[in-house]
């Protein structure tokens, strides 16, 4: 389990960031590998300034491995009541 400070002062909300097939940019906070599976699950915050969950924190899961303390450009499905990241289209530097 990878574990890193949030930037945001804003404290997790399940919930808060509503996926709807979005992109979206995001900083892994923590990873986690579910045990049995082979998913990950990750608490993450926005640092998409333009978006109106910006420095939300949230959690989601994903079949993509993304580390803890990495930024990432991905793309959410559209299940509020299963949040996945689908896609990784790039790391951000």
């Amino acid at each position: 389990m990878g574990v890193r400070r949030k930037l945001t002062d804003q404290s997790t909300q399940i919930g808060s960031i509503r996926p709807s097939g979005q992109r979206i940019s995001i900083r892994i906070i923590t990873d986690t590998r579910l045990p049995g599976h082979h998913i990950y699950r990750y608490k993450y915050e926005v640092i998409s300034k333009g978006s109106k969950y910006y420095r939300k924190v949230d959690s989601a899961d994903s079949k993509i491995l993304l580390r803890a303390g990495h930024s990432y450009i991905v793309t959410f499905n559209k299940n509020k009541y299963n949040p996945q990241i689908l896609k990784l289209l790039r790391e951000i530097i």
